[in-house]
């Protein structure tokens, strides 16, 4: 028992570490399908100058609070960071319950990994679209549907097309939002959001590896993905359910 919550205590370490150094790696498809107007600086946006981390997060608050149907989308891009380092935990014990170890969590990570660039020309259709908020929940749904799976798969390949579904469905989220903020805010105000966002998103991929081991812990395997799966598909619906109610050009 003491072994077990030793091993699970170094993973949980090491891999927050894994998950910083493998974000620029999951977000460069993301960047290569935003659409090109998106990478572009706005013309009307002002120099701003750095106050420092704590009046960022400030600054980036004040400026989302002012456009209430941009944090929905904020939100729905730290689930999928947090998600994201989650996995980074849990994927090592699936791996383990595969009887591969380190190799399978290789092989899982990769299978993360390809989704997410397979899935980019897709991403860059769904950011296309007007109806932000659908492209954005359906995107929830193929991160969170395939979760509860991936504590029962029986074997590597299932395992590793789950994990694809997963990186293909964190890629289009993270391109959706990003494009919908973009295309939603004035430039100014976009430059000041992200002071808020990108720390947000960053945070919760080391949130999402810290309680990972300890829901683990007290759930199971099996429960903590069943939880982190039904959490990202309740969120999606919540996305859905305005929109169904009330259509928005945008949002």
């Amino acid at each position: 028992m003491l072994a077990s919550d030793a091993l699970r205590a170094l993973a949980m370490a090491a891999l927050v570490v894994i998950a910083a150094a493998h974000l620029p790696v999951v977000l460069a498809p993301a960047v290569a399908a935003l659409p090109r107007q998106s990478l572009r600086v706005p013309a009307g946006a002002d120099a701003q100058t750095y106050h420092g981390f704590s009046a960022e997060l400030r600054t980036g608050w004040q400026a989302l609070r002012g456009y209430p149907d941009a944090l929905p989308v904020v939100v729905a891009n730290v689930i999928g960071s947090a998600v994201y380092g989650a996995l980074t935990v849990l994927l090592v014990l699936v791996g383990q319950g595969l009887g591969l170890g380190a190799t399978g969590y290789g092989y899982l990570l990769a299978g993360a990994g390809g989704g997410g660039v397979l899935a980019t020309g897709l991403a860059h259709r769904a950011a296309s679209s007007p109806r932000t908020r659908l492209m954005l929940a359906g995107a929830l749904v193929a991160v969170g549907a395939p979760l509860p799976l991936l504590a029962v798969a029986g074997s590597l390949p299932a395992a590793i097309a789950l994990a694809a579904v997963c990186g293909a469905g964190s890629v289009i989220a993270e391109v959706v939002g990003d494009t919908a903020l973009q295309r939603s805010l004035d430039p100014a105000v976009f430059a000041r959001a992200y002071g808020l966002f990108v720390p947000a998103c960053v945070a919760a991929i080391v949130l999402g590896a810290l309680l990972a081991p300890l829901s683990v812990s007290l759930l199971g395997v099996g429960a903590t993905f069943v939880a982190v799966g039904v959490g990202v598909l309740a969120y999606a619906a919540l996305l859905v359910a305005p929109a169904a109610r009330a259509p928005v050009a945008t949002f």
